[in-house]
């Protein structure tokens, strides 16, 4: 029977659906690049807390929660997944060695194919350093709300097309000062990526004409090109060891002076650190870049048949016999 007009009695908002989906090997290798000790309790606690979160904030309940992992890979890969169970967050496995990035490739393809046609309005990715833009802003085509939860900050490219409040810092729902107000003033005073953007406009491109500049561009592309942004430490760390008698930290210096680079603060678990990003539009920048995809062509044509080396071997399973901590800055 329908409620009468006028009725005084109180309807009772239905509260919106939310899916989570997480990258939890992006997740674990990034806790434990940063020497957390128990990462999969880090894990436990953050999901945990963004379910509670998600509820208050987004005013939103989870219906549906995945993991995607190559369990087989992960210290005590089974009680991990009893423990997911446990949290209401079902594991998914996925083969890191036969595919490269296949947690990340498996987790776009399900947050893609088992939200369509449902009635879920919130879908919020859970990463360590992987930013996921191509997969939030197919979300959002389809008139989802999206949210980011990752320990690195997003970069410029990442928050194309989103709204700042699309992202989350991870290290919000990890440990007992989640969600503090000091940390919503951290935010607050942080730039944005759009305030680094605008900024970048009126920076001036001077030459780079220093041989021991063009060779640290030249090391930032060929051992961190992958990475949009460059933990500070082990970038200084390497050049080090390669720029022998000269001074890392005023190499950099003198190329923030030319425009080339600029380092940035981030947020982060357990402790805050600096990045260094590369200006795509730099002249010296374009200049290392092209050379080095020349190089890499040429190289390649000198043999037919590639083979994979020893390197191909699953990061995890490197650091685990060859352990190297990793200080952020």
């Amino acid at each position: 029977m329908s409620q009468a007009q006028g009725s005084s009695v109180p309807s009772r908002k239905r509260k919106s659906a939310a899916a989570v989906f997480v990258d939890y090997d992006n997740l674990f290798d990034t806790l434990e690049d940063r020497n957390v000790d128990t990462p999969e309790n880090a894990i436990s606690t953050l999901l945990s807390n963004l379910v509670r979160n998600i509820r208050s904030e987004e005013d939103a309940e989870v219906v549906r929660c995945s993991a995607y992992a190559d369990f087989a890979d992960l210290p005590e890969g089974a009680e991990i997944q009893q423990g997911l169970i446990r949290l209401g967050c079902k594991p998914c496995f996925v083969d890191r060695e036969a595919q490269l990035n296949a947690s990340e490739i498996q987790l776009c393809i399900d947050a893609i194919a088992d939200t369509r046609g449902t009635a879920i309005d919130l879908v919020v990715v859970v990463s360590g350093s992987r930013q996921y833009l191509p997969l939030l802003q197919a979300l959002r085509a389809e008139g989802r709300r999206v949210k980011l939860v990752a320990l690195v900050s997003p970069t410029t490219r990442t928050l194309a097309g989103l709204e700042r409040q699309s992202f989350l810092h991870a290290a919000r729902m990890l440990g007992d000062a989640a969600g503090t107000a000091e940390e919503d003033a951290g935010d607050v005073d942080r730039p944005t990526a759009s305030d680094t953007l605008q900024s970048r406009e009126f920076v001036e491109h001077k030459p780079v004409v220093d041989p021991v500049g063009l060779r640290t561009l030249r090391i930032v592309e060929e051992f961190f090109g992958q990475y949009d942004e460059v933990y500070l430490t082990p970038l200084l760390r390497k050049l080090s060891a390669l720029l022998e008698d000269d001074d890392p930290k005023t190499v950099i210096a003198d190329l923030e002076d030319c425009g080339a680079v600029w380092l940035e603060k981030r947020q982060g678990f357990p402790y805050d650190y600096t990045v260094l990003v590369m200006d795509d539009d730099h002249p010296a920048v374009i200049e290392v870049r092209d050379t080095l995809h020349k190089e890499y062509e040429d190289l390649a044509s000198e043999s037919d048949d590639v083979t994979e080396s020893g390197d191909a071997e699953p990061k995890r399973r490197r650091r685990r016999n060859n352990p190297e901590p990793v200080t952020i800055d």
